[in-house]
């Protein structure tokens, strides 16, 4: 590889910085990057946005982001020279803003009331049965992210092609906080090469981070060689 890499990580909803703990394990065994840096936004502990303010010449640069840290990624108008995205799009269902604005506004009137109700939901959904809630719990930043996650919506589609000079999308046919059936649907709505897997959950990367780490290596192997 020519340019040496900086990768930086954001995490989705309901989750912090920590999610991609057992994913940089295997990575730092395969590929050396120059930096490897972690967004929190803020979910449960401190936000911490400053990773973003670094730039660097003559370094690759690639955002791993998953489930909603796409759609952070993309309203925060970020640029780099390749995207990895783990579970994230728009909607939840495929082709009803309706529908997805109806389930998202019934997770917020939950969460104003019993927000560790709605989070262990949450993390059982994505296939993790004994995933504990971290301390230092914010509401308002949990609330506020469904919030512009309906906003934003519509917004998002035209912008990733703009912002990422590549996008490679992964998705699995078992998650079942994305209902979505379509993956070719997926290919042109999200302007991303998209690999579909059988037997993972929402909770992908986490909850297999080896092959998690095939695919980024996979990915940044292949850009390399075709530039």
């Amino acid at each position: 590889m020519r340019k040496k890499i900086r990768v930086v990580f954001i995490h989705g909803w309901g989750f912090n910085q920590f999610f991609w703990t057992p994913l940089v394990k295997e990575l730092s065994k395969r590929i050396l990057f120059i930096q490897m840096n972690f967004v929190n936004l803020g979910f449960f502990g401190s936000k911490n946005l400053e990773v973003l303010k670094y730039n660097q010449k003559d370094v690759y640069s690639i955002y791993v982001v998953h489930s909603y840290g796409y759609n952070w990624f993309v309203k925060n108008k970020i640029k780099t020279d390749l995207m990895i995205n783990f579970c994230g799009s728009q909607n939840l269902v495929e082709n009803s803003q309706t529908l997805n604005k109806k389930i998202i506004g019934l997770m917020i009137e939950k969460m104003k009331k019993k927000p560790e109700t709605v989070l262990l939901k949450f993390y059982r959904n994505c296939g993790l049965k004994n995933y504990r809630i971290e301390e230092n719990l914010n509401k308002e930043f949990l609330i506020g992210a469904l919030q512009n996650y309906i906003v934003d919506i519509p917004k998002e589609v035209e912008l990733v092609g703009n912002l990422a000079r590549k996008v490679f999308s992964i998705f699995s046919k078992k998650d079942k906080i994305l209902n979505i059936k379509n993956f070719q649907f997926l290919e042109n709505y999200l302007k991303s090469d998209v690999k579909l897997l059988d037997n993972e959950n929402h909770a992908f990367p986490f909850s297999n981070p080896s092959l998690a780490a095939d695919i980024i290596e996979t990915c940044i192997l292949k850009e390399f060689n075709e530039n």
